[in-house]
C-alpha cells in the first residue's frame, strides 16, 4: 500500500464492546450452572434477533460474571460481547495514521479514506448484512 492516500485517513482497530448485559440470582444450594445457562440461552436469542448474518461467528462472545455474593444467593451476569472495528483517529496524513497506530501499540489495525467504501463497511459492521469488510 502507497505511503499517500488522498483526503482525511481513519485508524480503526477491532475492540470487544458489550452490547447487551442481563443478571440472575443463584439460591444456596442451587446448581450455579443453572441461571449461567438461562441468561446464556438469553443473550443466543438477542444475538440470533439482531446481529445474525451481521457479525462474524468469530466476532460474538458470552462472558460470565458472578458479581455479587451474600448468602442466601449470589447475583450472576452475562455480557454479550461484539468484536467491532472502532475509529481510534483521524489523520492528514497516511503515515500519521501509522504512526499513531505504532505508538498506541496496536497489534492489528486498518487505515482507510474518510467516506470511502471501506470507511462505510466498517463503520456498517454489526448493523447491515454481511458482504465484505476490509481487513477481516
Amino acid at each position: 500500500m502507497s505511503d499517500y492516500l488522498p483526503g482525511i485517513v481513519r485508524v480503526y482497530r477491532d475492540e470487544w464492546v458489550m452490547a447487551q448485559t442481563m443478571t440472575g440470582s443463584i439460591v444456596d444450594g442451587q446448581d450455579p450452572d443453572i441461571p449461567y445457562k438461562v441468561i446464556e440461552e438469553a443473550m443466543i436469542e438477542i444475538f440470533a434477533v439482531h446481529y445474525a448474518g451481521k457479525i462474524r461467528d468469530t466476532d460474538w462472545q458470552v462472558r460470565r460474571f458472578r458479581v455479587f455474593e451474600q448468602p442466601p444467593a449470589s447475583t450472576v451476569m452475562a455480557r454479550l460481547m461484539l468484536r467491532l472495528p472502532v475509529c481510534k483517529g483521524e489523520f492528514k496524513q497516511h503515515q500519521l495514521a501509522n504512526q499513531f497506530a505504532k505508538d498506541s501499540e496496536f497489534d492489528e489495525y486498518t487505515v482507510v479514506v474518510r467516506d470511502s467504501k471501506e470507511d462505510h463497511e466498517l463503520r456498517a459492521y454489526g448493523s447491515k448484512r454481511i458482504t465484505g469488510v476490509p481487513g477481516r
